[in-house]
């Protein structure tokens, strides 16, 4: 397929991570096309080189999708088009029932729960310009892969030794091997913690899909401040696509609102910010990203913060009056689910699945349901600024 328009970039259900990603891709100076799933649904592929799909549950995004999309991204591909997803967008491209079947790939056991900086190793690759060797690159809470043909798969990357930051659960990797090791920490957390047994494993691959290629990454290669690993994205994609397109790299912007509702908004995400973090609920991670306690929705209140602040950012002060209404109740009742919360931290352990007090059970059900995937009046006030954001970052984004 001869690319005319450069890369494509699966919006619907990337939370946090497909403002991340847009943000670097932007300060990258790369020409990349932001699409709906209507518009995919519409043909809006035709054209493209690649289609780009960032994180977020692979399961909601085929959901938006739908048969017509679905269909349209395998068409697109099978063509001679090019596919690469990331953590959840690698999800995307797996044979899973939430899955496209791209590439000859499954979900495998491993360690279930860690995030941060990690030492990769990667394969000498023909069609890359630049081979990143050894590179520090982050994953965000990935899975794990499963390949199921080792002879229609390609390996890219695999697993080396954690970086300093790299966490699992809630744990610094680094201090729980300098004191003691991991043996008590998984017995009472019950689950996998020692980083040692990510090491070789695969988390970059890639396959063939009729006359297309599709790239599998768990690393967040376009996480802001890793440049190596951006490098390697811009060259993995160029070795999928061709040369991508370049755009003006915007000027660093003010990060200052315009405007009562806009300025109203701000004050209204910072105020939560502040409770949890005077709390001890949560603290800064970087610049984007929370790093919360054990047995709260921290990533789920990271994401709505963020993309808030962004719709805040980049609006003319057209933020709809009725839309600061509802997060300003969703983040009370949540302010109310976190006290309950901390009191059952103060009393022993806090899990987040499971919840023995009937009362706490019922306002996380009504906030974000009672699944690992969240539901509830998150995913209606996520969504509701998701729709808001979109056409702000299709102008340009921030003022």
């Amino acid at each position: 397929m001869e690319g005319k328009k450069g890369p494509a970039f699966l919006w619907d259900k990337s939370n946090i991570w497909g403002v991340m990603a847009w943000r670097s891709f932007a300060s990258m100076g790369v020409d990349i096309h932001l699409l709906t799933a209507e518009e995919i649904r519409r043909g809006a592929l035709d054209g493209h080189s690649l289609l780009f799909v960032p994180g977020g549950w692979a399961a909601e995004k085929k959901e938006a999708l739908g048969d017509e999309g679905v269909g349209a991204i395998c068409d697109f591909v099978a063509r001679g088009g090019a596919y690469l997803g990331v953590c959840g967008g690698a999800g995307l491209g797996l044979e899973e029932p939430d899955g496209l079947g791209l590439a000859p790939v499954g979900r495998g056991k491993g360690l279930p729960n860690f995030s941060g900086p990690i030492r990769t190793i990667w394969k000498s690759h023909p069609d890359m310009d630049w081979t990143p060797g050894q590179i520090v690159a982050p994953v965000w809470w990935p899975g794990n892969f499963h390949i199921k043909n080792r002879g229609q798969v390609r390996v890219l990357a695999e697993y080396g030794a954690p970086e300093p930051g790299f966490m699992v659960a809630d744990l610094v990797a680094e201090d729980v091997r300098r004191h003691g090791g991991f043996g008590e920490w998984e017995k009472e957390y019950g689950i996998e913690l020692d980083p040692g047994r990510l090491q070789g494993a695969p988390c970059v691959v890639e396959a063939d899909f009729g006359q297309g290629r599709v790239a599998l990454s768990y690393l967040h290669l376009e996480t802001p401040g890793f440049e190596e690993a951006r490098r390697a994205l811009l060259a993995l994609m160029e070795s999928m696509a061709g040369p991508l397109p370049s755009a003006a790299v915007p000027s660093t912007p003010d990060e200052c609102a315009t405007g009562n509702m806009a300025m109203g908004l701000l004050d209204l995400v910072e105020d939560f910010n502040q409770f949890g973090q005077s709390n001890f609920l949560w603290t800064r991670r970087n610049e984007w990203l929370i790093r919360w306690r054990r047995g709260i929705r921290g990533i789920e209140y990271c994401a709505l913060m963020e993309l808030a602040r962004e719709v805040a950012y980049g609006s003319d002060n057209d933020i709809p009056g009725k839309y600061v209404e509802r997060l300003a109740g969703f983040f009370g009742k949540a302010k109310k689910l976190l006290m309950a919360e901390r009191m059952v931290m103060a009393q022993g352990s806090l899990e987040l699945y499971k919840c023995v007090d009937s009362r706490l059970g019922a306002m996380r059900g009504e906030l974000f349901g009672n699944k690992r995937r969240p539901g509830g009046e998150y995913v209606e006030i996520l969504s509701e600024t998701e729709a808001l954001l979109l056409p702000l970052l299709k102008k340009g984004g921030r003022k």
